[in-house]
């Protein structure tokens, strides 16, 4: 597979346990937008973490200007086939990998002129901790993909990432960052503040809190956000592939509004009409409960590490740095308020779901 006439060309030896006879050829990488999903954009791409809340985005973004996308998932075919559907047919690609197997990367972005590292984790497990997930799979990614002659690389980052954090998930995703930065010098960064969108742990999350917890507790109610509807975000991150001099830079972005979690969790309480008040607690309180729920639900509430982040960090474009949101072609972000509604109306009373606001 060859995409694209024209751009800058650059040629890579593959090496591995495969016959690589026919990657030897010039890469190059000349993206078309302005088509549909039947035509021909000139980007192969592999998406990595394409399985998770952000991928989909980002997924039918490039399925619907006519882009093949190879989707590396770990688990059977129900991570992958809710995917199948966003480009056209053959365009879509599932492909099994092991994320501490560098072949098995490396085969899955061969043919690739473009690869999108979503991969990242909020909470550790038996398997995966904050450094593997966060540093050591972008860095073996980053790598293969240098050794296979990717021309773009994109890596997603978080808001609030600092090498000197008390935060596990804030140190490992500085980490993360510098160790792309090392081994793919041109690869194009982003920081997105929190994010929200159907199935996110955001709005999702304080829901659920509110309608189902007794008490409804609240901690780090002071706590800065900067929401950014998942959907700009896959926008701008397909923005970005025509801009070559966006390559080798670090991009901080979040939505249009900032906004505390207590002016959030009131919106969603006023969103859902409850009446219903929320309880404040000190977070020293709070830590005990979040360990518990590490330990025995496969997607914790809370966890300890997040209420650290939570204490020491705000999830916004850092003061002095420029949103590059507005930069990217996004001149009308969502704010919180122009899709809540679709999202938390499952959680009002039965009488109330089919009210307009």
């Amino acid at each position: 597979m060859r995409s694209g006439v024209r751009g800058r060309r650059v040629t890579s030896l593959v090496s591995g346990t495969t016959d690589t006879s026919s990657l030897l050829c010039p890469r190059t990488f000349h993206i078309d937008v302005h088509g549909g999903r039947s035509s021909v954009s000139g980007v192969v791409a592999t998406v990595f973490g394409a399985t998770g809340f952000v991928g989909r985005y980002v997924v039918n973004r490039l399925g619907r200007i006519g882009s093949q996308v190879i989707i590396p998932y770990r688990g059977d075919e129900t991570a992958f086939r809710h995917l199948k559907v966003l480009g056209d047919l053959g365009q879509i690609v599932p492909m099994w990998f092991n994320p501490r197997n560098k072949e098995t990367i490396k085969r899955a972005m061969q043919h690739s002129n473009l690869v999108i590292n979503l991969v990242g984790k909020h909470w550790e497990t038996r398997n995966f901790s904050f450094y593997d997930t966060n540093v050591v799979i972008p860095a073996t990614i980053a790598a293969a993909a240098k050794e296979c002659g990717v021309e773009r690389f994109i890596h997603i980052s978080a808001a609030g990432a600092s090498p000197d954090s008390p935060s596990g998930f804030s140190r490992s995703k500085a980490l993360g960052e510098q160790a792309v930065r090392d081994i793919f010098p041109e690869a194009t960064i982003f920081r997105p503040c929190v994010l929200f969108g159907r199935q996110d742990r955001l709005l999702q999350k304080y829901a659920v809190m509110h309608t189902y917890w007794k008490p409804r507790i609240r901690v780090c109610k002071h706590q800065k956000l900067q929401p950014l509807w998942v959907s700009d975000l896959a926008t701008a991150i397909m923005n970005t592939l025509p801009q070559d001099e966006l390559a080798g830079k670090t991009l901080n972005i979040g939505g249009p509004e900032v906004m505390t979690v207590e002016d959030l969790t009131q919106f969603i309480a006023e969103t859902i009409l409850s009446r219903k008040h929320w309880m404040d607690v000190p977070r020293p309180f709070m830590m005990p409960l979040a360990a518990i729920w590490e330990k025995i639900l496969r997607v914790p509430r809370m966890t300890t590490d997040e209420l650290v982040f939570m204490a020491n960090h705000d999830s916004v474009v850092p003061a002095g740095a420029r949103n590059a949101l507005y930069d990217l072609g996004v001149t009308s972000p969502s704010r919180v308020e122009d899709v809540a509604l679709s999202m938390l109306r499952v959680y009002r009373e039965p009488a109330f779901q089919n009210l307009v606001t």
